[in-house]
């Protein structure tokens, strides 16, 4: 029931409550608008997003740079993707938009704080490095691409469940709700006593197949993660028309 209500299944906890006998307080309203909103970040409409988090409180991005800048960056990955597939003739405005956009809503976290500069550079380099080449690790590797790092990542779908998953949690912590659901909790206590065990030195049975990680804290991507001491909010992000 828990991980149901905290995921923004309210139709299935509804269900689930019902089968087990058991009482719900969950609040539709509250699960529904996080699930509008993680939609919105799953469909790739960034803005919608952004302004459906700013409906339940502004405080939410305005306290997390980390939080805001991670969703502007998906936006302006949705605006690279769009130049391969173009004709020819409609290209250039397509990278220029794409370009403005980090200039003005980007560059700005990189000045402020230097740690978002590598997380901007590798979406940039989307737009050098061919379409063909993001998500393949062997020609990333080679002498031309090299410098570029492995760039699949940024157009996977999971880094967008990666960021919808964050909104989530900040949405639950503002509403005075654990950032994540007691399964996923004791999921991540059990990893964290295996990798301990491990650390130690100490024989783990064979048959301890699991081996979850801490994704509340580490991505694996090398991306800046989400952090509660941030600095006063930029107010770009509020004013950014997203191309349809």
């Amino acid at each position: 029931m828990d991980f149901l209500v905290q995921e923004g299944y309210p139709d299935a906890a509804a269900r689930f409550a019902e089968e087990a006998n058991m009482a719900t307080n969950a609040e539709d309203s509250l699960i529904e608008e996080r699930v509008r909103i993680k939609n919105a970040i799953y469909r790739g409409d960034l803005q919608t997003a952004i302004e459906e988090i700013n409906d339940v409180d502004v405080s939410i991005l305005d306290n997390d740079p980390a939080l805001i800048f991670s969703l502007l960056r998906l936006q302006c990955v949705e605006l690279i993707k769009k130049v391969a597939p173009a004709p020819d003739s409609e290209k250039p405005a397509l990278v220029a938009a794409a370009t403005n956009f980090a200039q003005c809503n980007l560059s700005p976290y990189t000045r402020r704080d230097p740690k978002f500069q590598k997380d901007l550079e590798r979406a940039m380099a989307l737009l050098i490095v061919p379409k063909e080449v993001w998500g393949s690790p062997d020609l990333l590797q080679s002498e031309q691409f090299s410098m570029f790092g492995d760039l699949s990542d940024l157009i996977d779908a999971s880094q967008k469940m990666e960021v919808a998953k964050n909104v989530n949690a900040a949405i639950l912590r503002l509403q005075g709700r654990r950032g994540g659901s007691k399964i996923h909790t004791i999921l991540q206590t059990r990893a964290w006593a295996e990798e301990l065990a491990r650390e130690k030195r100490i024989e783990l049975p064979r048959d301890l197949t699991v081996s979850l990680r801490d994704t509340d804290s580490q991505s694996g991507n090398g991306d800046t993660q989400m952090t509660e001491d941030a600095d006063d909010a930029l107010e770009r992000y509020t004013n950014i028309p997203s191309p349809r």
